[in-house]
């Protein structure tokens, strides 16, 4: 009897684990992003810069949660995995790399931390320091 409950146990904490992990990409996700503001430190003191008009970046997520270009390619140094509001998704990859320019090196930062919150998007990549904010375009 002991040895059923604790493999029951077991099975119900494997279980509660998966249920912690995002299933599918959250459709707010999908989609164009614009770079409004990144994070910098002067002097020792953290703070918010905001992107000049007209030098505005932009991120694009695939329905695979595949961080893309433009026209689709994956991004060189992307990360494997998101945090979405402190949930993890493993990426599905299904875009192909750029067929043409240099390959870049890279520092490897496999998970990004998002901060989704429907129309607004925060990505921390590797290091608080670096934080990016965006604002989904339509």
């Amino acid at each position: 009897m002991r040895l059923f409950a604790a493999t029951l146990l077991l099975l119900l904490s494997l279980n509660a684990c998966k249920d912690k992990e995002i299933k599918n990409v959250p459709g707010e996700l999908v989609g164009k992003w614009r770079l409004t503001s990144m994070q910098v430190t002067e002097n020792g003191t953290t703070l918010w810069q905001d992107v000049q008009p007209g030098n505005h970046s932009f991120l694009y997520f695939s329905n695979y949660g595949e961080p893309v270009n433009s026209e689709g390619s994956l991004l060189y140094c992307g990360p494997t995995t998101l945090n979405i509001n402190g949930r993890p998704l493993k990426i599905e990859f299904h875009a192909d790399f750029p067929k043409d320019g240099p390959i870049p090196m890279c520092i490897e930062c496999s998970t990004w931390n998002l901060d989704l919150q429907e129309t607004n998007l925060e990505i921390e990549k590797c290091s608080p320091d670096g934080k990016m904010r965006f604002v989904k375009e339509k």
